[in-house]
């Protein structure tokens, strides 16, 4: 892989302050490592006004078991947002999205029982739900499918929802208007990713800017979620920047270095 010089000396100085320094690579974990950072997040508790409680549970569950086909599909469901046609609108989609795997599933099991007889082939696939943060401020909640056939895929979303407001936050929400947090996470995200490369033999793909997976910079809307300590969480999907082997790969931040781009 290819890394220009002048690239990578320019955005050291942004990942010094935003994951500390020499402790940067402990500042940053990937796929669910223990964050060890400079310091957490600011207490922050919600106003007075707080609305109902937000919770998330299982709306129905669908089960299929037959000789080497497995299916597992719990629907999750929102309750206690502030707006209720938004909460309408995604445990909508959420039943639609579970119909739809069910149903995908059935057809694929006909399709290679035609073409390769009975017991020929194995497929699963798993589809549910977990809250990973409910403090008092935030309440995350990471929405998963993960499929198998020969080869094994994952797919997930983050939810985080603002108790303090019940509604559902993108990143850009955390940072104060025009503030470059794209940037600042960006630099920090790339300097861990090339360390991490030289030791792993570079799984994760940097510098191939003529293909769409190299990494050079976070989304605006990237997924994330709060975590227990109140730190973001970064997170892409399993492909996306790296290789299979390096699953889906999550970088939690320091806070405190993000301070003054915060609100």
């Amino acid at each position: 892989m290819k890394h220009t010089g002048i690239r990578f000396l320019g955005i050291l100085l942004s990942a010094v302050f935003l994951f500390g320094g020499a402790q940067g690579a402990a500042a940053l974990t990937q796929n669910n490592a223990s964050a060890v950072t400079a310091a957490a997040a600011p207490s922050a508790t919600p106003s007075s006004a707080t609305r109902g409680k937000v919770a998330v549970k299982a709306a129905d569950r669908y089960t299929l078991r037959a000789r080497t086909y497995s299916l597992d599909v719990t629907t999750p469901q929102f309750s206690g947002l502030a707006e209720a046609d938004a909460q309408a609108a995604l445990n909508a989609a959420f039943k639609a999205e579970s119909e739809k795997l069910v149903a995908d599933f059935k057809a694929g099991m006909e399709d290679l029982e035609s073409s390769m007889g009975p017991d020929a082939a194995h497929m699963a696939l798993i589809h549910g739900f977990k809250v990973l943060t409910d403090t008092k401020r935030y309440y995350a909640v990471e929405v998963y499918t993960l499929s198998i056939q020969a080869d094994a895929g994952t797919a997930e979303t983050f939810y985080t929802v603002d108790k303090a407001t019940g509604k559902i936050i993108s990143l850009k929400d955390l940072f104060k208007p025009n503030a470059d947090y794209v940037s600042r996470i960006s630099n920090g995200i790339y300097v861990r990713m090339k360390a991490m490369n030289a030791k792993e033999d570079g799984l994760f793909f940097l510098g191939q800017n003529d293909w769409e997976g190299s990494f050079n910079s976070i989304r605006p809307d990237q997924s994330f979620y709060i975590d227990k300590e109140g730190r973001i969480v970064i997170c892409f999907q399993k492909f996306e920047v790296a290789a299979g082997a390096q699953g889906s790969p999550q970088f939690t931040l320091n806070m405190d270095a993000l301070k003054n781009l915060l609100k």
